[in-house]
Protein backbone atom coordinates (compact mmCIF):
# COMPACT_ATOMS: atom_id res chain seq x y z
CA UNK A 1 0.00 0.00 0.00
CA UNK A 2 2.78 2.44 1.28
CA UNK A 3 4.50 1.74 -2.13
CA UNK A 4 1.21 2.71 -4.30
CA UNK A 5 0.86 5.93 -2.05
CA UNK A 6 4.16 7.24 -3.47
CA UNK A 7 3.14 6.95 -6.95
CA UNK A 8 0.02 9.44 -6.52
CA UNK A 9 2.55 12.13 -6.60
CA UNK A 10 5.43 11.31 -8.52
CA UNK A 11 7.13 14.73 -8.88
CA UNK A 12 6.72 15.61 -4.81
CA UNK A 13 9.17 14.28 -2.07
CA UNK A 14 6.87 11.71 -0.41
CA UNK A 15 6.79 10.23 3.60
CA UNK A 16 4.52 7.89 4.53
CA UNK A 17 4.77 5.98 8.25
CA UNK A 18 2.17 3.31 9.92
CA UNK A 19 0.30 3.90 13.02
CA UNK A 20 -1.73 2.28 15.25
CA UNK A 21 -4.13 3.88 17.74
CA UNK A 22 -5.47 2.11 20.54
CA UNK A 23 -8.16 3.07 23.25
CA UNK A 24 -8.02 6.70 24.27
CA UNK A 25 -5.84 7.86 21.46
CA UNK A 26 -6.21 11.21 19.99
CA UNK A 27 -4.85 13.63 17.83
CA UNK A 28 -5.42 17.06 18.93
CA UNK A 29 -6.79 20.25 16.60
CA UNK A 30 -3.23 20.92 14.06
CA UNK A 31 -2.30 21.84 10.61
CA UNK A 32 0.37 19.32 9.50
CA UNK A 33 2.12 22.09 8.07
CA UNK A 34 6.14 21.45 8.65
CA UNK A 35 9.15 22.39 7.23
CA UNK A 36 12.43 20.32 7.12
CA UNK A 37 15.68 19.32 5.49
CA UNK A 38 15.91 16.19 3.71
CA UNK A 39 18.48 14.24 5.29
CA UNK A 40 20.89 12.10 3.85
CA UNK A 41 19.50 8.90 5.02
CA UNK A 42 16.21 9.60 3.22
CA UNK A 43 15.45 6.76 1.13
CA UNK A 44 13.04 9.50 -0.99
CA UNK A 45 15.73 11.92 -1.29
CA UNK A 46 16.69 12.12 -5.20
CA UNK A 47 18.00 14.35 -7.92
CA UNK A 48 14.77 16.76 -7.33
CA UNK A 49 15.19 16.49 -3.86
CA UNK A 50 18.76 16.10 -2.55
CA UNK A 51 20.01 16.34 0.61
CA UNK A 52 20.03 19.72 2.32
CA UNK A 53 16.80 20.60 0.52
CA UNK A 54 14.47 22.17 2.32
CA UNK A 55 11.04 20.80 1.68
CA UNK A 56 7.49 22.00 2.41
CA UNK A 57 4.30 20.13 3.63
CA UNK A 58 2.08 20.31 0.83
CA UNK A 59 -1.07 17.32 0.68
CA UNK A 60 -1.71 14.85 3.64
CA UNK A 61 -2.74 11.13 2.88
CA UNK A 62 -4.59 9.38 5.37
CA UNK A 63 -5.30 5.17 3.94
CA UNK A 64 -7.73 3.50 6.36
CA UNK A 65 -6.71 0.24 7.26
CA UNK A 66 -9.29 -1.22 10.12
CA UNK A 67 -12.67 -3.33 9.00
CA UNK A 68 -15.67 -2.67 10.40
CA UNK A 69 -15.34 0.69 12.05
CA UNK A 70 -17.91 1.95 13.40
CA UNK A 71 -18.67 5.70 14.52
CA UNK A 72 -19.33 4.97 18.74
CA UNK A 73 -15.71 3.94 18.54
CA UNK A 74 -14.25 7.72 18.16
CA UNK A 75 -11.42 8.19 15.49
CA UNK A 76 -13.26 9.85 12.96
CA UNK A 77 -10.97 12.51 11.50
CA UNK A 78 -12.35 15.88 11.96
CA UNK A 79 -12.24 18.80 9.52
CA UNK A 80 -11.83 22.12 11.70
CA UNK A 81 -11.06 24.46 8.86
CA UNK A 82 -14.08 26.22 9.09
CA UNK A 83 -14.89 26.68 13.15
CA UNK A 84 -18.62 27.16 12.11
CA UNK A 85 -19.25 23.72 10.45
CA UNK A 86 -16.97 21.18 11.41
CA UNK A 87 -16.92 18.21 9.66
CA UNK A 88 -16.27 14.20 10.73
CA UNK A 89 -15.30 11.64 8.54
CA UNK A 90 -15.94 7.92 10.05
CA UNK A 91 -12.47 5.92 8.93
CA UNK A 92 -13.73 3.23 6.39
CA UNK A 93 -11.34 0.40 5.43
CA UNK A 94 -9.42 0.97 2.19
CA UNK A 95 -10.62 4.75 2.18
CA UNK A 96 -8.31 7.39 1.53
CA UNK A 97 -9.02 11.32 2.62
CA UNK A 98 -6.43 14.20 1.16
CA UNK A 99 -6.02 17.66 2.02
CA UNK A 100 -3.72 20.33 1.46
CA UNK A 101 -1.55 21.51 3.79
CA UNK A 102 -2.25 23.65 5.90
CA UNK A 103 -5.78 22.92 6.93
CA UNK A 104 -6.55 22.70 10.67
CA UNK A 105 -7.96 19.31 11.61
CA UNK A 106 -7.78 16.64 14.50
CA UNK A 107 -8.49 12.83 15.27
CA UNK A 108 -11.45 12.41 17.76
CA UNK A 109 -10.53 10.34 21.26
CA UNK A 110 -10.66 6.43 20.46
CA UNK A 111 -13.44 5.28 22.79
CA UNK A 112 -12.67 2.26 25.36
CA UNK A 113 -13.07 -1.29 24.25
CA UNK A 114 -12.94 0.05 20.86
CA UNK A 115 -10.55 -2.24 18.12
CA UNK A 116 -7.37 -0.64 17.15
CA UNK A 117 -7.41 1.66 14.38
CA UNK A 118 -5.10 1.20 11.68
CA UNK A 119 -3.79 3.43 8.94
CA UNK A 120 -0.78 4.20 6.50
CA UNK A 121 -0.32 8.30 6.38
CA UNK A 122 1.63 10.61 5.55
CA UNK A 123 2.63 13.75 3.07
CA UNK A 124 3.83 14.99 -0.15
CA UNK A 125 5.78 17.97 -0.07
CA UNK A 126 7.68 20.40 -2.43
CA UNK A 127 10.09 23.09 -2.01
CA UNK A 128 8.22 25.81 -2.89
CA UNK A 129 7.81 28.06 0.70
CA UNK A 130 4.25 28.50 1.93
CA UNK A 131 2.29 31.39 1.12
CA UNK A 132 1.02 34.01 3.36
CA UNK A 133 -1.21 32.33 6.45
CA UNK A 134 -4.03 34.91 5.26
CA UNK A 135 -4.00 32.90 1.53
CA UNK A 136 -4.95 29.70 3.28
CA UNK A 137 -8.26 30.64 5.23
CA UNK A 138 -9.17 31.21 8.64
CA UNK A 139 -6.12 32.22 11.41
CA UNK A 140 -6.18 28.78 12.97
CA UNK A 141 -3.38 27.49 12.16
CA UNK A 142 -0.13 27.55 14.37
CA UNK A 143 2.00 27.42 11.43
CA UNK A 144 3.92 30.57 12.21
CA UNK A 145 4.67 30.01 15.73
CA UNK A 146 5.95 26.29 15.09
CA UNK A 147 8.05 27.03 12.02
CA UNK A 148 9.43 30.62 12.29
CA UNK A 149 7.78 32.25 9.17
CA UNK A 150 6.73 35.69 9.08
Amino acid sequence: VKQKLYTMAPDLFAGFQAARYEKSGLIAPHDDSQIFQVQSHDENRSQRFPAGTTVYRKIAVICYLTKEWREEYGGSFVDLHRQDAPQALVPMFNSIVAFLVPRVHEVQELSQGCPSRLSIFGWFSDDVPYLPLSKHGPELSTMYERNGCK
